[in-house]
């Protein structure tokens, strides 16, 4: 009876930690939706006099963190001044994720100088899979990593061996993993390898990839890949390559689903329904963009950025099934965004995090703090500095939020 009393209390703590604590492997969380399952955090900690647990600089770039256990991942774009020459360098830097330390890094030189200065730093986020690292270069270079101690286990140049061209803002799509197969958005519509050793399985032809990560779904007992490439929306087999069906895309974001439906934006916001052969548009809205930061889906409302007007960002609400504007907030910068069930947390370009209640007929934010500090606008020489496009992070009772220059700040919520 004693040891059955125990076995049951063992049960109980193991469910109630796997609510508790949340890993995020990959882009966009493990169900690639942005939304954390975490409950167990205190919303109320971002109103604390000194709410940062620690900061630290990763690198320049765009890549949000993936965060295993007490372990986060990201990767960085460094610079190292040698007397008349400049020597720029990207990197995977693996963290201690309570304290901030630094475990190891991974680098490699950058030979291509105009993506040291346009939209400076790596756009893709890393990717983790049985203890593995998978992250992408922005010229190219592709590696396979040892989570524990960053050790290569194998690489890939992707335009070197010939997968794809190099894109006009670099490589930025992060790798997707299914089993052992690895897709990536490169080529005229995407590349699949072996996770284990990089080996092709399939390849379309040699052209610029897009910068929207792969994503699979399953209709009617079948598993497909969707992937928004540098020119359309499409639809295939993932064993095969084979193409199904496409429609124009080419947007930086990726699809969003909504029951069977899915949402992606262009020159605007669209609701497209996907019949097994052909995409048919059930809505359209094109007063919202959302050029770069793909929205999230809570209870049939669409919340996402509208980056329709240059450098201002506003956190634009939608009704999912009719694609009608329910409201609009102003919060200057572009920024960026991520949500639980309960709560929108969304991070303003100008490093101020805010936790708002998802609200169909209002912006409603509780609680905000500013947790990064980014140059004055007269310090901005362009507005590719005056982005924040890393999403915030919610892992272990912690929120991650990083900025362009590499700021990475941890804000304990337990």
């Amino acid at each position: 009876m004693k040891w059955s009393r125990f076995l049951i209390i063992a049960i109980l703590l193991s469910i109630t930690a796997s609510l508790i604590a949340q890993d995020w492997p990959q882009w966009r969380g493990p169900n690639r939706d942005n939304i954390s399952t975490e409950t167990e955090w205190n919303p109320a900690k971002l109103d604390a006099p000194n709410p940062i647990s620690w900061k630290v600089n990763v690198g320049k770039g765009h890549s949000s963190v993936i965060v295993i256990g007490d372990r986060l991942y990201t990767q960085g774009m460094t610079e190292k001044f040698t007397g008349s020459d400049t020597t720029y360098k990207e990197q995977l830097i693996a963290l201690d994720a309570v304290t901030g330390k630094t475990i190891w890094k991974h680098e490699n030189t950058i030979t291509n100088r105009r993506l040291t200065f346009n939209f400076a730093g790596p756009g893709a986020t890393p990717s983790w899979d049985n203890g593995k690292i998978y992250y992408q270069g922005r010229e190219g270079l592709f590696h396979c990593l040892n989570a524990d101690d960053g050790t290569v286990i194998w690489q890939k140049h992707l335009v070197n061996e010939e997968l794809g061209k190099l894109p006009s803002w670099g490589f930025n799509a992060s790798p997707a993993i299914d089993k052992d197969i690895l897709f990536l958005n490169v080529g005229e519509a995407g590349v699949a390898l072996n996770k284990n050793n990089g080996n092709i399985i399939w390849k379309s032809a040699v052209e610029s990839g897009g910068d929207a990560t792969p994503l699979l779904f399953h209709r009617n007992g079948q598993q497909f890949l969707m992937l928004n490439t540098d020119s359309k929306l499409c639809v295939l087999d993932p064993k095969t390559g084979e193409m199904i069906s496409s429609t124009l895309g080419g947007s930086n974001t990726d699809p969003v689903f909504v029951d069977k439906d899915i949402i992606f934006t262009k020159a605007g916001s669209k609701r497209l329904i996907w019949n097994g052969t052909s995409f048919e548009q059930q809505w359209s809205n094109p007063q919202i963009k959302g050029s770069f930061m793909t929205g999230i889906l809570l209870n049939d409302t669409y919340y996402t950025m509208d980056s329709n007007r240059g450098r201002n960002f506003n956190l634009a609400c939608l009704d999912a099934k009719t694609g009608e504007i329910k409201w609009q907030e102003k919060l200057g910068e572009n920024g960026s965004l991520m949500a639980t069930k309960d709560w929108l947390v969304i991070l303003t370009g100008l490093g101020e995090l805010i936790l708002a209640k998802p609200n169909a007929e209002k912006f409603e934010p509780i609680y905000h703090a500013k947790v990064l500090t980014l140059p004055s606008r007269e310090g901005i020489d362009n507005m590719r500095w005056a982005n924040i496009w890393s999403y915030p992070v919610l892992s272990h009772g912690r929120i991650y939020c990083k900025d362009t220059y590499g700021n990475l700040a941890c804000i304990n919520m337990n």
